[in-house]
């Protein structure tokens, strides 16, 4: 089964709904970031501040070229793994691409008390850092909508229904 790879903004749900997907499908699941603080020893904003953020997207980029012909799985990928180095043509390329889309005002709501993140300290980051990146997040094989946090359950399946097909090819 081709990989799935979820891709969207820090805060947008992806290692939450991937978890859950990947349980639906029966499926490994896989966190970039978690597997960059494995693998480096430091977390992704550790590198970032250390090293700066180029830094880090190399070690992502090296990451995704080690797991890319992975199957049976479910990747959670950070936030700007897709935006470097031709990463979205890559995922999409192996395997099936989600966008996980939810507005700056969301993402403000989710990610304003989490002082861990480095690229996004006020509303204003966030909703630039969208804007630059929306249109590589854009070339994902699936759009899904996630601003009503109440549908959780329902999107999980619907995505289910939609990409268990799809992934067999």
């Amino acid at each position: 089964m081709k990989p799935i790879f979820l891709i969207g903004m820090p805060g947008s749900g992806k290692s939450t709904i991937g978890k859950e997907l990947a349980k639906k499908m029966e499926l490994d699941f896989l966190d970039t970031d978690n597997e960059i603080t494995r693998i480096s020893g430091r977390t992704p904003e550790q590198i970032i501040e250390e090293e700066g953020e180029g830094r880090l997207r190399v070690l992502e980029s090296e990451f995704l070229n080690q797991m890319i012909e992975s199957k049976n799985i479910v990747v959670s990928t950070g936030g700007g793994l897709p935006i470097f180095n031709e990463n979205m043509s890559k995922l999409n390329r192996v395997g099936v691409t989600v966008y996980l889309k939810c507005t700056a005002e969301l993402l403000w709501e989710r990610l304003r008390n989490d002082r861990k993140r480095p690229l996004s300290r006020t509303y204003e980051e966030v909703k630039s850092m969208l804007e630059k990146r929306e249109s590589i997040y854009l070339k994902a094989s699936y759009h899904v909508n996630i601003d009503d946090e109440n549908q959780i359950g329902n999107l999980i399946q619907g995505l289910y229904e939609s990409l268990r097909d799809q992934c067999v090819k």
